[in-house]
């Protein structure tokens, strides 16, 4: 895990136009609770890291389409639900 200590430092990670882009990581991160996500024009990301889906009690924020996050795959109905405080939309 301390290979993946930078992670836990991240403030923002900004995705844009990286259409291949289907996933951040193959196993959890450990991303920080004030961390701020972009997410625009990656049309094939659809599962973000599993920790990030139940980290953060609500401090951190991922922006994108709300035709991107409606796509978005969880394991079960729980984290897409708990996934979905993280979300914000774009599109206004």
């Amino acid at each position: 895990m301390s290979n993946l200590e930078p992670v836990t430092k991240l403030q923002v990670l900004y995705l844009k136009k990286l259409p291949n882009l289907n996933r951040v990581h193959w196993k959890a991160l450990p991303f920080p609770d004030a961390c701020r996500i972009f997410v625009f024009k990656c049309p094939e990301l659809k599962k973000l890291p599993p920790d990030l889906e139940r980290a953060g009690q609500g401090k951190i924020l991922i922006k994108g389409k709300e035709d991107w996050w409606k796509q978005l795959q969880s394991e079960d109905q729980v984290t897409q639900n708990a996934l979905l405080l993280f979300l914000k939309s774009t599109d206004k």
